[in-house]
């Protein structure tokens, strides 16, 4: 599904308008203290985490190191003179703020900016706590509302697609509604995990969103009723008699097991072509489309990985399950990262045709670094090469047929219509009948 933007300029400034003075203090402590911490964690940086991929992606829970390791003195990167001004900032912002100020808060201001001081887009600090909740949120069930979100290039939370029969489906929420407010508590500025920990709660809670949506004339209040939430990432049918359609929402732990019993489901259907449908698919983890790219592709590389000192592997394919029917992948802007790697691999491998608009093209993988206190800092370790060698960080994917979605046409409340997954039905119609044809 392409990404929706509102149309209401007066709105859009809104949205994009920094405000609160609680944002402002962040951005100025931040920037003027965020160096301090480097020394903290040239303390306690000494493990690597599993890899992942994706702008929220599920991870195990890490191991605590037993030792701290302190950095040599002529490593350490704060001078005394340096430590002493950011003493005195933090004295004088609490002198003569007129806002009530926490040292706890700052400190973790100091934190935040200096994370995303690095120019890393995708890195983030998680207290211990912070962690276990990122880790919780993904045993395969937890109580929310049911929509799959990522951040947008505006910096906001964007809702991608609903999870079927979950809470979010019953209430009035679409793929490309911005969530511009949280019970009250505007999320400008926030980390998608932070927006995700807001909606989630006790089953049985209200929790009240304020949408921005394109074509609204004013925002919109979406009260929804928390539930239980499943998670299914994988979903499909028998669109005619020998075309079947899957479609991967994200990669998680259970997508490659789901992917499985989908594939057996429509291949026992009489499936002789694929439409695989990427769409807003923002990611995920790294095990997890390896693993489904070793279902369907040949024996060969799937995707290998560097990191800054050129070191890395290589993840290939036996080829056991390698598919033989024709295949077309529809994508758009936010199909990203692990969807990247699922479609790259597929085009090298001249094994499906590419339908939609060009992929985000992010090319990176985040390594999740446990610290001794039990706090966790993701940040980018290595970068990705598709099977076929080729870097597709800020570049993407480009589609073989390029069409861009209907989007008032796939929201038509009567007849609602795809345009982009009829093109990719009518090609395999005809490359079936080709085949026929001999």
């Amino acid at each position: 599904m392409q990404e929706q933007t509102g149309n209401n300029p007066e709105m859009e400034k809104q949205v994009r308008r920094r405000t609160g003075h609680n944002y402002l203090m962040g951005i100025i402590v931040g920037f003027l203290m965020a160096s301090a911490i480097l020394l903290f964690v040239a303390f306690f940086l000494v493990k690597k985490g599993m890899l992942a991929l994706g702008q929220d992606v599920k991870v195990p829970e890490l191991p605590k190191l037993k030792e701290e390791v302190q950095a040599p003195p002529e490593e350490q990167f704060l001078d005394e003179e340096t430590m002493e001004r950011l003493n005195v900032l933090a004295r004088t912002f609490e002198d003569r703020s007129i806002y009530d100020l926490s040292d706890e808060d700052m400190k973790r201001g100091m934190i935040d900016g200096l994370v995303k001081g690095t120019g890393d887009r995708y890195a983030k600090y998680y207290t211990e706590a912070e962690y276990q909740d990122l880790v919780q949120s993904y045993n395969g069930v937890f109580y929310g509302i049911g929509a799959l979100v990522f951040t947008n290039d505006s910096g906001w939370t964007e809702i991608t697609s609903i999870i079927e029969d979950a809470p979010a489906s019953k209430a009035d929420l679409q793929p490309g509604d911005i969530i511009y407010e949280v019970d009250g508590v505007s999320t400008e500025g926030m980390e998608l995990s932070e927006v995700v920990s807001l909606i989630h709660g006790d089953e049985g809670t209200e929790v009240v969103l304020t949408i921005v949506r394109a074509g609204a004339g004013d925002y919109l209040t979406v009260p929804v009723i928390r539930g239980e939430v499943k998670d299914i990432t994988v979903s499909g049918e028998m669109k005619t008699d020998t075309i079947g359609y899957l479609r991967i929402q994200t990669f998680e732990d259970v997508t490659p097991a789901q992917f499985s019993a989908k594939m057996k489901e429509l291949q026992g259907a009489g499936m002789q072509g694929l439409v695989l449908d990427l769409r807003s698919n923002t990611g995920g983890l790294l095990d997890a489309v390896v693993n489904i790219c070793g279902q369907i592709l040949p024996a060969g590389p799937i995707v290998s990985t560097k990191d800054a000192d050129g070191q890395g592997d290589v993840f290939r394919s036996n080829g056991y399950g390698e598919l033989h029917i024709p295949i077309v992948v529809l994508t758009d802007g936010a199909t990203a990262s692990a969807s990247e790697i699922l479609t790259g691999a597929l085009k090298d491998y001249d094994m499906a045709v590419i339908i939609g608009t060009k992929t985000y093209g992010k090319g990176v993988v985040q390594g999740f670094l446990p610290l001794t206190d039990g706090s966790v800092l993701k940040m980018t370790t290595e970068q990705y090469f598709t099977a076929g060698g080729h870097a597709i960080d800020g570049e993407g994917i480009e589609p073989d047929i390029e069409l861009e979605l209907d989007v008032k046409a796939y929201l038509d409340e009567d007849h609602p219509y795809d345009n982009q997954l009829e093109a990719a039905i009518d090609y395999l119609e005809e490359e079936l009948a080709e085949e026929a044809a001999g």
